[in-house]
């Protein structure tokens, strides 16, 4: 009944704060439901857009609930990577996994503790396939927590094994199910569930997945260069210059960032992407040139100077 009148804008001066802070929660909450199930029936961009009023400042809310929390970022990433979106997609699943490894031991005694652990691998997982539409460096910490997860199945992936990529998607994707709209849905809905809902998901993903391995390439003779003619570049890849122009676009869609004006890409999404690395280039006289190749920030290094400093100060103080 609050909620109705609420919604029909009603007074509420007569409720207890209390309740009102309640009915707040739910409001959130239902966010993420959305979320969920439009990720569940293959609505990618509408649950994105449940979840853009969410800010910086709202985040509190959800860590109340540690589930809701990741489950939050676990389908916009998904979202994000079922889009094309891969850059996005790695940044949100490298800050989630970053999370749910720091906090892990606090749920140990949870009742949701197997649910987190399992939504984590899923996570990993998916991750791993990101890597390869939007190749980055990991942390050391997550990299080990990956390797140890994936085991070999992390290298066949690397080498662009379609069986491997294959069983990684299966068990990263959330559950994928065909909604019933209409009656006429309802009467054919047995003769269509022979039709498994993920498979045409899978065959998208699977798709982009057997064209990255050229741009990939491409990726990696441009970490050696500064700056290279296009015929050279052309006989490095194999390919022709067509296909270069082509293959070259595509990498400059990769390392855009297409963030939105709305409070969830522009408050949270943008500091979630503010290390991963990015590369700016133009083409002069047939020449590939690199402007600006941004890096990534290096915090065991950081550690490091700051653990030497703080070894130098003590010794100060103490002798």
């Amino acid at each position: 009944q609050m909620c109705i009148r609420d919604r029909d804008g009603k007074t509420l001066e007569d409720i207890p704060l209390n309740s009102l802070q309640t009915i707040h929660y739910f409001g959130y909450f239902a966010m993420v439901c959305q979320l969920r199930l439009s990720a569940m029936i293959g609505e990618f961009r509408e649950g994105l857009i449940a979840v853009e009023p969410i800010d910086n400042r709202r985040l509190p809310i959800f860590s109340k609930a540690y589930a809701c929390y990741t489950s939050l970022f676990y389908y916009v990433g998904f979202s994000y990577l079922m889009q094309g979106r891969y850059r996005e997609c790695v940044g949100i699943f490298v800050v989630l996994l970053s999370f749910m490894l720091k906090y892990k031991q606090f749920y140990s005694k949870s009742f949701q503790f197997d649910a987190i652990n399992k939504l984590a691998d899923k996570t990993i997982s998916l991750l791993a396939l990101s890597l390869l539409f939007y190749p980055t460096t990991l942390e050391d910490s997550l990299l080990t927590v990956v390797r140890e997860k994936l085991g070999d199945k992390l290298e066949r992936i690397n080498k662009y094994d379609i069986p491997a990529f294959l069983d990684a998607f299966n068990f990263g994707c959330p559950k994928i199910i065909t909604p019933v709209l209409t009656v006429e849905n309802f009467i054919h809905f047995a003769a269509d569930k022979a039709a498994e809902p993920l498979a045409a998901k899978r065959e998208y993903l699977l798709s982009e997945f057997q064209k990255i391995q050229l741009l990939n390439n491409l990726a990696s003779v441009l970490t050696f260069y500064n700056s290279i003619h296009i015929g050279k570049l052309e006989k490095v890849l194999k390919i022709s210059r067509q296909e270069l122009n082509t293959l070259l676009e595509a990498f400059k869609s990769r390392n855009q960032i297409k963030l939105g004006e709305n409070p969830f890409e522009s408050t949270i999404l943008s500091r979630f992407m503010a290390n991963l690395p990015q590369i700016d280039f133009s083409i002069e006289n047939d020449t590939f040139k690199i402007n600006n190749r941004s890096k990534q920030a290096n915090y065991s290094n950081l550690f490091l100077k700051q653990s030497a400093k703080l070894e130098e100060m003590s010794k100060e103080v103490l002798f």
